[in-house]
């Protein structure tokens, strides 16, 4: 009897709780070989380098729906992005065997999984193209599948994510379901990295359309010789009357230019908290403590 993907997190608990009663389940050699191949494929790609010049008039899944059109801006026009920390490559590599894991998981709870890295290119104004690789489908759904701290968990949990979305998550996937003809069932398949939750989000269909961008004006923007404002204020930090990026700019690989005119034109000053690295765009108090 086929399954759906509305059952598919408790299907995927209730299999695991027969090992756990000391039960044996059917794991064919088909679907270990499978999450063996994809896994290692992952891992090679990760530590495959990336250079060369960025292909003109593309566009990728992961870009497309980010509220900072200028960082999409900067990558399109082949501006540097600031060299990847060696952490962040590992947390990217283990983030992708997570989502392997949860393909393998879903196979041994009885649904059916196709479509897996599925190469996707649609066709958007001006001779531009949108890229990307979908996860997979699951019982004929699309869904997309994301490893998460427990706080951005909890957008998927709840069904918050289209009211704080910093990395264009619903666009993706409403263009993975869009060029696949159809918003029936599709959803994200999100993983808690820190505890093992697992949960299945499908966003309503209004919501994902909404989040398809206006193609004609997003080309438009990234063909202007001027690059678009920030999408991102910086911020008081601890009442001092220093200023700082916001996490959503932290992480951007092209804060150093996007904000050069920061401190009086002398650009970005990185000051090493406990908690991590503090870019202040003005400093009026010097902090005490190490600044690179």
């Amino acid at each position: 009897m086929s399954k759906h993907v509305d059952t598919l997190v408790q299907d995927i608990y209730d299999k695991l709780q027969e090992v756990i009663d000391g039960n044996s389940i059917d794991v064919t050699d088909e679907i270990m070989e499978s999450f063996a191949t994809n896994t290692v494929n992952s891992i090679k790609n990760q530590l495959s380098p990336r250079t060369g010049t960025r292909k003109p008039k593309v566009v990728y899944f992961s870009e497309a729906g980010k509220p900072c059109t200028r960082a999409v801006w900067y990558a399109v026009h082949n501006y540097p992005q600031e060299p990847m920390p060696p952490h962040t490559l590992i947390k990217f590599m283990y983030g992708d065997i997570l989502e392997e894991l949860l393909a393998l998981l879903a196979k041994v709870a009885g649904h059916e999984v196709t479509d897996e890295q599925k190469s996707t290119v649609i066709d958007l104004p001006n001779g531009w193209q949108l890229r990307g690789r979908m996860d997979y489908k699951i019982d004929g759904a699309v869904v997309d599948a994301k490893s998460a701290s427990s706080y951005a968990f909890k957008k998927f949990n709840e069904g918050t994510l289209p009211n704080d979305d910093p990395f264009g998550y619903m666009t993706q996937l409403a263009c993975y379901a869009d060029h696949e003809g159809s918003f029936k069932d599709v959803g994200f398949l999100a993983i808690d990295k820190q505890n093992g939750t697992i949960t299945l989000y499908q966003p309503d269909q209004m919501d994902l359309l909404e989040a398809i961008p206006d193609w004609e004006e997003f080309i438009h923007v990234l063909e202007d010789h001027h690059r678009p404002d920030r999408a991102y204020d910086d911020e008081p930090f601890q009442g001092s009357g220093n200023r700082k990026l916001g996490i959503s700019c932290s992480y951007c690989g092209y804060k150093e230019e996007c904000w050069s005119d920061s401190n009086g034109g002398k650009g970005l000053r990185t000051f090493i908290y406990r908690q991590g690295p503090v870019f202040l765009t003005e400093v009026k108090k010097t902090p005490k403590v190490t600044e690179v």
